[in-house]
């Protein structure tokens, strides 16, 4: 599809409207960095395009560059200051650059305008979730409430139901989430801390095999499945896996962008 874009541009460079449906097809095929790149040459040519700033602060976002995303959408405000979905989105993702305090009038003042919107409620649960869990419960259990398949929202409440120790309820929640999306491994992966909390230990190991086969490079991953397999006494198995995680830690590149938006919110994805 990306071809019928590749030939106008090569007679006009400069053209944005190829530049954009070029982006929106990497954007489509998830090359999130390639789209960004795409974008970034559209403003330098129209820099006060809405749909152009819309779209890049949305992508910009999707790869946690979200002080660029949070400006980028400012920017379209400037242009458009009646889009109220936009100013959400501008307050979330300066929730998620941790500026977790400045954003929340516009999130509130948002679902007070619109309390039918699901998304509204969930991300002030998500902006609350760190220093107010009981308020982002609440918000969380609204969310649910107007849009029970909104799996994002569910694996929230299951993560602060966890820490909350309501590990049975955690566990529904998880288990409802993977039948959506059975190969989320961060889903595998709370699943079993939640078995190994409650002392299911067989179910745990179960569970973080499964998300170690999901995700064999991710170091988090794999330490909470070496903690399980010691508990099991398996502890071959377990240095096993720990060497593993060595010998790939020594390999690796750094992350160039975050694996989820928890892990923007607390620093620490365990």
């Amino acid at each position: 599809a990306g071809q019928a874009f590749q030939l106008p541009l090569q007679q006009r460079a400069d053209d944005v409207d190829c530049l954009i449906g070029l982006a929106r097809i990497e954007d489509v095929h998830d090359h999130d960095d390639k789209a960004t790149e795409i974008l970034f040459r559209s403003v330098q040519l129209a820099p006060n395009r809405p749909d152009l700033l819309k779209f890049l602060a949305s992508v910009t976002a999707k790869l946690g560059l979200y002080d660029v995303a949070a400006a980028t959408y400012s920017n379209y405000l400037k242009l458009h200051p009646e889009d109220e979905e936009a100013r959400r989105e501008r307050a979330y993702t300066l929730v998620l650059a941790r500026k977790l305090t400045a954003p929340l009038n516009d999130l509130n003042d948002y679902v007070q305008k619109h309390p039918n919107d699901p998304v509204g409620f969930f991300e002030i649960g998500m902006a609350e979730s760190l220093q107010h869990p009981d308020r982002a419960l609440q918000n969380l259990n609204q969310a649910l409430a107007l849009d029970p398949h909104m799996t994002s929202a569910r694996q929230e409440r299951a993560h602060l139901l966890e820490h909350e120790g309501r590990l049975e309820e955690a566990v529904r929640d998880l288990r409802i989430v993977l039948i959506s999306k059975p190969n989320d491994f961060h889903a595998w992966d709370e699943l079993g801390k939640c078995y190994l909390a409650a002392g299911r230990t067989e179910d745990a190991v179960e569970t973080l095999k499964r998300a170690a086969e999901l995700a064999p490079q991710d170091s988090v991953v794999l330490i909470h499945y070496s903690q399980v397999l010691m508990r099991a006494g398996q502890q071959d198995s377990a240095r096993l896996v720990l060497t593993r995680l060595k010998s790939r830690e020594s390999k690796e590149e750094p992350r160039r962008f975050p694996v989820s938006r928890r892990d923007d919110l607390s620093g620490d994805p365990s």
